[in-house]
């Protein structure tokens, strides 16, 4: 018997294998004759716009498969990963997505969903799978392909077990040894488009250590602006400007929140001199406006001037930086 666990780092290796969506398969390797194929059968999704994206997934070898044809790809292998497919084996039948959440015995609204390794959740027309944790893996669409986000981000209206003769949700069936990736929130790498709690997270070490991640701020969507933040952060720390939050920048970065939440020793303050001034979020006149902090204001220092004299502060319980043409370090 295949169980939920099972389903749930099949999704897992969809996602970090980098599966494309392509409406109406179901875990099929990225070929010339299926994409001849799909396109006769439906024209309206295989469009000449589209034409190149499949190209470059014919020619990099993907493999594919559209919402729920990520459900199918799993029992109609066997559980087996991009193993060979036999249509509607294990008890899966060739439904939509609406016919999959139907076939569930047991559904709820999303907000009562249990964390539980392998069932659904679905909103009309689409159908993602909980892989544990509040952490859902989908094929999103064309312009998206698999993404794995928090549960509220994707705006999904219920949750179902799916029926006991395709599947089982107990660990006493075998599934306690299945081998699930590991990857914590915070732990994946982020991109432009990603969304999710570690996004938001990543939006608040960013906006922390001085780097404004535009007017919507700490929102869980990683768009342009967070982009360009992380560039800004790679940029300033000597790593290679992808705007990706990877490995190496994580790393960097928690050092750098490290030494941020560090006690500070220095114990001397920063006054305001020259007139009245603005209290930015980045060592420079790009960084966002905290505020204005008025000549004579004296803001505790934290311990930090940057290359170009700007002295890290406490304003308004919060870190902000004031430009050395208008502070002067004391004490």
């Amino acid at each position: 018997m295949l169980t939920g666990r099972q389903l749930a780092a099949h999704c897992e290796k969809v996602y970090k294998t980098k599966w494309v969506y392509w409406y109406g398969t179901c875990g099929y390797k990225c070929t010339r004759s299926l994409y001849e194929s799909k396109k006769r059968q439906y024209p309206n999704h295989y469009t000449a716009d589209r034409a190149s994206g499949y190209e470059r997934d014919i020619a990099a070898g993907k493999w594919c498969a559209d919402c729920v044809g990520l459900i199918k790809s799993f029992f109609w292998s066997g559980g087996v990963f991009e193993g060979p497919s036999k249509y509607a084996s294990n008890h899966c039948p060739d439904v939509s997505a609406n016919g999959m959440i139907a076939l569930c015995p047991q559904t709820g609204p999303i907000k009562t969903m249990p964390d539980i390794p392998g069932i659904v959740v679905w909103k009309p027309g689409h159908i993602g799978v909980h892989v544990g944790g509040g952490i859902v893996v989908e094929m999103k669409g064309f312009d998206y392909d698999c993404r794995r986000r928090d549960v509220s981000a994707g705006g999904w209206a219920k949750w179902g077990k799916l029926p006991a003769s395709m599947i089982s949700y107990s660990d006493e069936d075998g599934c306690g040894d299945c081998e699930i990736p590991e990857e914590p929130v915070g732990q994946r790498d982020l991109r432009n488009g990603d969304e999710g709690a570690d996004v938001k997270q990543l939006q608040q070490n960013l906006i922390k250590l001085g780097y404004s991640c535009g007017k919507w701020g700490a929102d869980g969507e990683f768009g342009d602006c967070t982009e360009q933040a992380v560039e800004a952060f790679q940029r300033a720390h000597g790593l290679a400007e992808t705007g990706v939050y990877d490995a190496p920048t994580r790393a960097v970065m928690e050092e750098a929140l490290d030494r941020l939440d560090a006690p500070v020793d220095d114990p001397r303050d920063v006054r305001i001199v020259g007139g009245n001034c603005y209290v930015r979020t980045a060592p420079n006149t790009r960084g966002a406006k905290l505020g204005v902090a008025h000549e004579g204001d004296v803001l505790p220092y934290q311990g930090q001037t940057s290359a170009d004299g700007w002295h890290l502060v406490i304003f308004k319980n919060q870190n902000g930086w004031v430009s050395g043409k208008y502070s002067r370090l004391e004490g």
